[in-house]
This record gives structure tokens, C-alpha cells and sequence, in this order.
């Protein structure tokens, strides 16, 4: 069974609870969404079948633009709850941590698309830039403007506009919806 979804790449095949069929499952070929699933290395999956067995032989997609995704907790970062300036430096600081992380991954996969079999591969390029998020949990703390913040970064990341998210303690999980995001 090749299971068809959006998100968490999982080429390795899986044997069902009975032991009736494999599951292979290789998400989509692009970041969908920037969620954690997405941060691993995309796959495809080249499947050979005969007389009944199968072979599965992932085959990495090196031009798909990494992704970086942390979580900051500003309660736990000892800055003070109305000091924007500290505020704002904290998440600069971890976001420049993260475009290093982006900047070291872009360089891995150009090796590795350097080093793969010529062919087709020699049009292929790594996007230069990778996607950034940080989730901030910001409960009780002055937030700092999303956009104004992004824009420092424009030339260094691909998603500028979206590379904080805020989200207050107890608002229902990862912070994604309206209700909590702060712009």
C-alpha cells in the first residue's frame, strides 16, 4: 500500500499489525506546511516488483529547500515581560542560530546533489535560502511586530513574513490557529 499524504516522509516500507501487506509512506515531494514532519530530508520511493516480492529503494530529493523549526519559551528565558528591545534580540539571536542550522543544510545537500549520479541532476539546484520558524510562547510577555521582525532576515531566509509564530500557554497545542497568533 502506498499511502498517500502531505506531510511526514517515511519511505521505509511497514509491515501491517497482520502481516498481510507493506505501508510505505512518502509524503509529499515540497514542504506543505512549515510543521516539524517537514524538517526531515524528502524521499521518493523507487518500488521493484517480481514474483510476488518487492524491493523499496528510497531515493532522496537533495533540491527540496530545507526547514528549521524550533520552540522558544519566553517564560523560561529570564528576559522581563515589557522589555521589547531584550525581546526582540532573544529571537534574533535564535533565529540567526537557526538560518546557520538552514545555511549548513543548504551546503550538505549541494554536496550530496554534486556527488549523486549526473544525468538530470546536472540542471538541479538547492534553493539558497532555507524556511525559518520559530514558535514562541509568549504568555504574559509584549510581543514584537512579525512582519517588521521578518523583514531583518529577508535576504537570508525563504519565508520572512512567517518566521515567528506566537502562541500563549494553554491555547489548544501548537499554536497555529487565528486565536492565538499574534501579528
Amino acid at each position: 500500500v502506498i499511502w498517500g499524504h502531505e506531510h511526514d516522509c517515511d519511505v521505509s516500507p511497514q509491515e501491517s499489525l497482520r502481516g498481510e501487506f507493506y505501508v510505505v509512506q512518502p509524503g509529499s515531494s515540497v514542504a506543505t506546511s512549515l510543521s516539524v514532519g517537514e524538517t526531515k530530508l524528502k524521499h521518493i520511493a523507487m518500488i521493484d516488483v517480481k514474483a510476488g516480492a518487492f524491493r523499496c529503494a528510497p531515493v532522496p530529493l537533495w533540491t527540496v529547500r530545507p526547514l528549521v523549526i524550533r520552540d522558544l519559551s519566553l517564560v523560561d528565558s529570564g528576559l522581563l515581560r515589557t522589555d521589547t528591545q531584550a525581546i526582540w534580540n532573544a529571537l534574533a539571536a535564535e533565529v540567526n542560530a537557526m538560518i546557520a542550522e538552514g545555511e549548513e543544510e543548504v551546503q550538505r545537500r549541494r554536496r550530496e546533489l554534486q556527488a549523486a549520479p549526473r544525468g538530470e541532476n546536472s540542471r538541479l539546484e538547492v534553493p539558497e535560502l532555507p524556511l525559518v520558524r520559530l514558535r514562541v510562547e509568549n504568555t504574559g510577555f509584549e510581543t514584537v511586530n512579525t512582519q517588521a521582525f521578518g523583514q531583518h532576515f529577508a535576504d537570508r531566509i525563504a519565508n520572512p513574513d512567517e518566521v515567528l509564530l506566537f502562541h500563549r500557554r494553554g491555547g489548544g497545542g501548537s499554536g497555529g490557529g487565528a486565536a492565538s497568533k499574534k501579528m
